[in-house]
């Protein structure tokens, strides 16, 4: 959004400027013929006639617009076009007062509604603010227009919180407003760079149900920074709501490429291969027809492929003919796969030579063609000439929708951390919804290119690694492996990434390889999967003055549900819940405070599906998702991993989080790699077992450490086994499955 000569916010001046309301050489002939009474009435209505004619007005929530004179209104307007002022007073009527940015009544269509009454200026000055609260009471309903963007900071973090606190001094309910399509004008806020424009886009008035901000027992200074923050979530939340995500993903990429140009880069990856939108699309169609001969209908079919460009072709093309790709891990190892395989009913893997040679999984594919077919890519790209790819052209040209939006999308497998991986079936809007939760909270934009070194097999790759740049119009530039850690950050280098994604592994891997200037164009990183350790944070502030921001998911809820932003970021914890989510808490017996966390959302799976019962989809119970997680939330909402239910040790009957144990050892030696975990004690129950790569670790260096720290001696394990490495997950979380099994065969050789 352009910067504004003063704050969009009702607190800018109330007192009308001169240099403002001065009647311009044309004014509409409306604002010069004294229109009073009735002939407002009549222009309001012919108005409302070229709104439905010209924008194709719909308004969803109409029995919100109206209210009583008993009750303050305050109608807060998701500001993205000059034209919003325009059209919410032809909604709400001359009653209602409008507070203009200074911007926004400086333009000549706007300009004759100061001196009528019908609109102010937002005050600048605590003495102004006070005018318009005075105002305000007396007119009972106004209309003010809120900065509306993911991320907002100075003037118009300034004027989100004036809003909210005008809404607190009059006691007035809050009614959110969003005139959706407006942004895509040649009216709009948005940076030029931002979307397309759209002469006569398509307008849907979005009309919330009124609300009361909910402020507690604050006061003072810490009451307006409150008052602030609920409306801010509460944008948010609007923003999510009113986005697109009643489509398939072939759909959501479809309007990708209409809202920011088909010719627009999507992406590429490290082996020189690069797509626009249209030659994704057409790609992707071609691939699809092909394919489509040899598959069923509604059909799950394995996707055996590395972080690419042709995946993500690949990962399309059955979208457009609505398959559903399960996404295989190669590096779960060929029990676990064919598990993965079982479960979701898979009887062909799509592959490519060229991959299983680099990659060398020969035996991998030799045990999976004992249950499953596979399908080379390179077989079919040789079968495409001239014809395939006119009919591909024609398809894109003239392409209709396919499927629904709550069919199911995509199978991605639980990570087998704690046994063996379950099938979780996301829908089309499961996907889209959760692109767009963290889309309302973290700006994200067509001038930004996200490197992706995540695997797609991962929840966390697909989604924020493939599909939310895909859609959000951020130019995708794909690297095939994680545990490059001198490569990766060239790659950043080269490609002037701005976002990256990783986990706390992989950062670390790649501070301690990587060059000052490595991460010069990265704006944004997003730490996920495993927490964030203290050392890798303190690094990454120190040396390259960047702000991890971490976040909280699990891969049957697409996968993010919590994450730190830009705007609210808290170490320690994993940010606010995403917009939407719904939670519960049990207690945990032996744990003081937090609980075990229940979710429910639209992001939330289907169900699982497990090889106890090939192809039947279980859904979640009652509607919930037992996260097994235990957290905690503090005041002002921010969650706290206590650590895994599973994850917990009884020893002595007091219950030890094994999490904080390993950070524990994190935080005494940074430099090296380390597993905590719990093994059967005949005396105790369970003891606790630290496997680390330390060469000269011992028990009573954490011991001491422990001490120092206020820690029980209960943390302190009661064996140290040094290792060469750790094992590892495909997706760099810790693999306390077999790191588990490796301490159980150490102490008993």
């Amino acid at each position: 959004m352009p910067s504004q000569s003063s704050k969009l916010e009702p607190c800018e001046q109330v007192l009308p400027h001169p240099a403002v309301i001065a009647r311009p050489k044309i004014l509409p002939a409306f604002a010069v013929s004294g229109f009073e009474g009735r002939p407002m009435v009549v222009f309001r209505f012919v108005m409302r006639l070229l709104l439905r004619a010209v924008f194709r007005l719909k308004i969803v929530g109409r029995d919100h617009l109206t209210s009583t004179a008993a009750q303050p209104r305050l109608y807060v307007i998701a500001h993205d076009s000059w034209l919003d002022p325009l059209i919410g007073y032809v909604l709400l009527g001359r009653d209602a007062l409008h507070v203009l940015p200074a911007a926004a009544a400086a333009k000549w269509y706007l300009r004759w509604m100061l001196p009528r009454g019908i609109a102010v200026l937002a005050p600048t000055d605590n003495r102004e603010a006070v005018k318009l609260r005075r105002l305000a009471a007396d007119r009972h309903t106004v209309v003010v227009y809120a900065p509306n963007g993911a991320v907002i900071e100075g003037d118009e973090l300034q004027a989100v919180q004036d809003i909210a606190v005008l809404a607190d001094r009059i006691g007035a309910e809050v009614v959110l407003m969003r005139l959706g399509g407006l942004e895509r004008s040649p009216a709009t806020l948005h940076a030029e760079t931002a979307m397309r424009r759209r002469w006569l886009p398509k307008v849907t008035v979005t009309v919330e149900a009124p609300r009361r901000l909910d402020l507690g027992n604050t006061l003072g200074k810490t009451r307006r920074i409150a008052a602030g923050r609920a409306l801010y979530l509460a944008l948010s939340d609007l923003r999510f709501r009113t986005a697109d995500t009643n489509r398939t993903l072939f759909g959501a990429l479809r309007g990708a490429a209409d809202r920011y140009g088909s010719g627009h880069p999507a992406l590429s990856d490290s082996m020189g291969a690069a797509f626009s939108y249209r030659t994704l699309q057409i790609g992707a169609l071609v691939l699809g027809r092909l394919l489509a001969r040899r598959l069923w209908p509604g059909e799950t079919v394995g996707v055996l492929l590395p972080n690419a460009a042709g995946t993500a072709v690949t990962y399309f093309a059955l979208q457009s003919v609505g398959r559903v790709p399960a996404m295989l891990n190669y590096t779960a190892g060929a029990a676990n796969i064919i598990i993965a395989c079982r479960s979701a009913q898979v009887r062909l893997v799509l592959s490519s030579r060229a991959f299983v040679e680099r990659a060398q999984l020969q035996p991998l594919i030799a045990a999976l063609q004992t249950e499953t077919t596979i399908i080379w890519l390179e077989d079919i790209r040789a079968k495409v000439g001239r014809l395939q790819k006119l009919r591909g052209v024609l398809s894109y040209l003239f392409w209709r929708p396919r499927g629904k939006p709550d069919d199911p999308a995509t199978v991605v497998f639980t990570s087998g951390s704690e046994g063996s991986p379950k099938g979780v079936v996301l829908s089309h809007r499961n996907i889209l919804n959760n692109s767009a939760q963290v889309a309302s909270r973290i700006a994200f934009g067509p001038e930004d290119k996200l490197l992706s070194v995540l695997p797609v097999f991962h929840s966390l790759g697909l989604t924020a690694g493939m599909v939310l740049p895909l859609v959000a119009g951020v130019k995708l530039h794909f690297y095939p492996s994680p545990l490059h850690y001198k490569q990766v950050p060239e790659q950043l280098v080269a490609t002037k990434a701005t976002i990256f994604f990783a986990t706390d592994t992989f950062l670390a891997g790649y501070a301690r390889n990587a060059s000052p200037e490595a991460f010069s164009s990265v704006r944004l990183i997003v730490s996920g999967a495993e927490p964030v350790r203290a050392d890798t944070r303190r690094v990454y502030r120190e040396r390259f003055g960047l702000q991890l921001l971490e976040g909280y998911g699990m891969t049957e809820m697409a996968p993010v549900v919590a994450v730190n932003t830009p705007m609210f970021n808290r170490d320690g914890t994993v940010g606010p819940l995403l917009p939407l989510i719904e939670i519960r808490m049990e207690p945990v017996p032996g744990l003081e405070g937090g609980g075990r966390l229940w979710l429910k959302g639209p992001n939330m799976m289907l169900g699982y599906l497990s090889s106890d019962r090939p192809g039947v989809l279980e859904p979640p119970h009652d509607g919930w998702h037992d996260s097994g997680d235990v957290v905690e939330i503090d005041a002002d909402g921010y969650v706290a991993i206590r650590g895994r239910v599973k994850r917990f040790a009884k020893i002595a009957g007091e219950m030890i989080s094994l999490n904080a144990v390993e950070a524990m050892v994190a935080e005494l030696w940074p430099e090296d790699s380390h597993a905590v975990v719990a093994v059967p004690d005949p005396r105790r129950g369970e003891r606790v077992v630290l496997l680390t790569t330390r060469i000269a670790a011992r028990r009573g260096d954490v011991a001491a450490y422990g001490r120092n720290r206020g820690a029980s001696d209960l943390m302190v394990p009661s064996d140290v086994i040094v290792i060469d490495q750790v094992p590892l997950l495909g997706s760099g979380k810790t693999d306390h499955v077999a790191a588990r099994r490796l301490a159980c065969a150490r102490m008993s050789a």
